[in-house]
């Protein structure tokens, strides 16, 4: 990617699922490339501990900015919420949200008093298709703002002395995409951007954002995608990346890991970790566990559980969590530190990841591998097709009890020798997100910007 570079490394969301970890590996990579990276986001993820840790040459070049901090650099204070509409009269908020949003935005406003309405009204069996109802109607409520991002990236660059010659965002997926907002990425002086989505939408619904001006392209983690994105958005550059993990251990394992092998005795582990929702398939664990020997295998399942998506199987859940079987062990909330959770992983036998309906990666593989922990996945999906490949697990149908039942069988039978972990994980390393890392910063940096007229609206992307 030529010379060294100042990267701003942009992290939307803190503390949750392995956004930190990201931060910590994709800001030791860049800096071990030789660039300048700051390290923009609510929390430092440890990431400064981390290469101080391997020396002072590859720690200097690192700096952290808080959102606190970034935000109060900016004098006077950028606007970071739209100001309140409610003094003033139903036409003159219509006329805001008219030229703001379009039809779009007042048909959404327009419904939602009925909506939240028929909401209290429903029953609880409805509260799955309602959840997603609410999604449709109102897909940006409560995402990271571009509009934030500018101000808080405008602020580190002031505290720092540095501008950025790209913003590498950690979780795309999260940002808003609400034309107004999108549409200030078209500004002169938003800084060249790309970053990493996890799970591409494609087709019709693309996202907005890549016809921003400054959009330079992204990092996925899902391949096949690649080619759509190619075909839409010539002007960007897409690469594939491997799906990297952090892997450190705690100096002392986690107390749920020591509760995990005390309770477990001799049994087989089989271990659930992340959050707790309805695409993981946990419908169909619960009748796994019940038909499962419970003198072979001991089931724990540790995550915060996403109650409110699961409708109307949550009761059963909730029932089951309450009282659960002899052999199982439940933890409904966040295991904070990614090194305790790795220690978890490290006391399973097999980790049981058998998603439904979902065709993205997942870094339960690298750490499954990492952990030298054979993987039971669902069949058919990216997932399946990287672990019959790599041969660090199996695959069995989503849904299908007894096939699942004999996948579990079969891991807890496997020798020892029968899996090969280090393959996976020397293609999931940090060595590799180096390559790729380094390819992608010489891509984007002769990607030219779009006519800023052209706006968020051209191209197949826009969406209505």
């Amino acid at each position: 990617g030529g010379g060294p570079r100042s990267i701003f490394l942009y992290n939307p969301i803190s503390r949750q699922g392995h956004l930190d970890s990201y931060a910590r590996l994709y800001a030791r990579a860049l800096v071990e490339l030789g660039h300048r990276v700051v390290l923009v986001s609510e929390t430092d993820a440890g990431a400064p501990a981390q290469l101080a840790l391997l020396g002072q040459e590859l720690a200097e070049r690192l700096r952290f900015v808080s959102f606190e901090r970034a935000e109060a650099a900016i004098a006077p204070p950028a606007p970071l919420a739209e100001p309140s509409r409610a003094h003033l009269a139903a036409h003159a908020r219509a006329a805001l949200v008219w030229q703001a949003e379009g039809i779009p935005g007042l048909a959404r406003r327009l419904v939602r008093v009925p909506l939240r309405l028929a909401r209290a009204l429903l029953p609880a069996a409805f509260a799955d298709a309602w959840q997603r109802l609410a999604r449709r109607l109102a897909p940006n409520r409560g995402r990271p703002s571009f509009a934030s991002m500018l101000c808080r990236i405008a602020g580190a660059a002031k505290l720092t002395n540095l501008s950025p010659d790209l913003a590498l965002i950690l979780y795309l997926d999260m940002m808003s995409e609400q034309r107004r907002d999108v549409g200030l990425l078209d500004d002169a002086a938003a800084a060249p951007w790309a970053g990493i989505l996890f799970h591409p939408r494609g087709g019709a619904a693309g996202e907005r954002y890549f016809g921003a001006a400054s959009a330079r392209g992204a990092i996925f983690l899902v391949p096949s995608a690649v080619p759509d994105y190619a075909r839409r958005h010539p002007r960007l550059r897409f690469v594939v990346a491997p799906d990297v993990a952090d892997l450190e251990l705690a100096p002392h394992p986690h107390p749920l890991a020591a509760a995990m092998r005390a309770r477990a005795g001799g049994r087989r582990i089989v271990l659930v970790i992340g959050t707790i929702a309805p695409h993981k398939g946990i419908d169909t664990l619960l009748a796994v566990i019940g038909a499962a020997d419970p003198a072979r295998f001991f089931f724990a399942l540790v995550g915060a559980v996403h109650w409110q998506r699961f409708g109307a199987f949550g009761p059963e859940l909730r029932a089951f969590y309450q009282a659960p079987p002899g052999n199982v062990l439940v933890h409904d909330g966040y295991v904070e530190d990614e090194a305790g959770y790795n220690s978890l992983i490290a006391a399973s036998d097999i980790v049981y990841a058998v998603y439904r309906d979902f065709d993205s990666s997942s870094n339960s593989l690298t750490k499954a591998a990492g952990f030298a922990r054979p993987i039971l996945v669902a069949s058919g999906t990216l997932m399946g097709r990287r672990v019959e490949e790599a041969g660090i697990g199996a695959a069995a149908p989503a849904g299908d009890v007894g096939a699942i039942l004999a996948g579990l069988s079969g891991l807890a039978d496997a020798a020892p020798g029968a899996f090969d972990f280090d393959r996976f994980s020397n293609r999931h390393s940090l060595a590799e997100l180096k390559l790729v890392l380094a390819q992608a910063l010489g891509q984007w940096r002769a990607v030219p910007s779009a006519v800023a007229s052209a706006g968020p609206s051209a191209g197949p992307s826009a969406g209505p």
